[in-house]
């Protein structure tokens, strides 16, 4: 069963690629400021530092998984964007990546560090 794209004209793919540029702009610097403000020791420096640290998870929880969607939705709309069959090869790269990328990271790289230590 082969997938089936819309097709759409070169000025609706133009203005949906600088939509998702404008998306992935604006994403960066609302997490630029989010992780500035969230390690300002003096951001909560009025309550409690059980309320303190709660309030600090609950907004880096909201904005990063805020930021991440907007991420993924501007790189599909990136990727829609591009010409005939590019859409299909590259729209399940651009979901897998990432998960391989955090998998690395997160299991990998101490592998490899506790290896290079002992």
């Amino acid at each position: 069963m082969a997938i089936e794209t819309m097709t759409s004209t070169p000025d609706q793919r133009g203005l949906k690629l600088a939509r998702a540029i404008l998306v992935v702009i604006v994403t960066g610097v609302v997490l630029w400021f989010a992780v500035r403000f969230l390690s300002e020791p003096t951001a909560f420096a009025g309550l409690p530092p059980t309320v303190s640290k709660l309030i600090q998870a609950l907004i880096a929880i909201v904005v990063g998984v805020a930021g991440i969607w907007a991420l993924f939705y501007a790189g599909n709309s990136i990727v829609e964007a591009l010409p005939g069959r590019a859409t299909q090869i590259l729209r399940p790269y651009l979901f897998v990546l990432p998960a391989v990328a955090v998998v690395g990271l997160y299991l990998i790289y101490p592998t490899i560090g506790t290896v290079v230590q002992s």
